[in-house]
């Protein structure tokens, strides 16, 4: 037998699932009944507001595949050399991502996105591709700014641009308990 909590459940679920999601987003909807694709959505707020909004939602590139030419390599060559922090450079806990901005792996700020990264990565520290997205995409998602698709390698930023709704968060490298911690 079924417990009534449980009938309730489903039910309730079922009714849920199967309203339309023009309900959810209406704004989204045409005249026809179709909704908007995400790019049509954005198509229509850059053009109501004059060329968008800074720090608006992206869709992501894939992940990069495995480079080229993975054999020895210097970090510090010709085409990377090292330079000095400027004012508002930011640099976290994690010395081998503070090595690639400061070479240029990635960018010199220390605010990238995770396709950006993983490829430094690869290029800079020889590191599997599978392995270097998998550990990019992670810290991404646990500190990362999804809806602008970038990263602090140290503390929070506004160049992540606009905080994401609570719970989400976009505090870098240096949020406490996740990448960075006691020693």
């Amino acid at each position: 037998m079924v417990s009534k909590p449980f009938a309730l459940l489903t039910a309730l679920l079922l009714t849920l699932g199967t309203l339309s999601t023009s309900v959810a987003f209406p704004n989204f909807q045409v005249s026809n009944g179709d909704l908007l694709r995400r790019q049509e959505v954005d198509a229509s707020t850059a053009s109501q507001s004059g060329g968008g909004r800074p720090g608006q939602g992206v869709d992501p590139p894939p992940p990069p595949g495995p480079p080229r030419f993975t054999g020895l390599k210097l970090v510090n060559d010709r085409d990377h050399p090292w330079r000095p922090l400027r004012n508002g450079d930011i640099r976290g806990p994690c010395p081998g991502m503070n090595t690639l901005a400061s070479h240029g792996y990635i960018s010199r700020d220390g605010v990238a996105s995770p396709s950006d990264i993983v490829k430094a990565v690869q290029e800079g520290f020889n590191m599997e591709n599978k392995f270097a997205i998998v550990v990019t995409y992670i810290a991404h998602l646990l500190d990362g700014n999804l809806v602008t698709d970038l990263l602090s390698i140290g503390g929070k930023t506004p160049k992540t641009g606009p905080a994401p709704a609570p719970p989400a968060h976009a505090g870098g490298f240096n949020v406490h308990g996740t990448f960075e911690g006691d020693a």
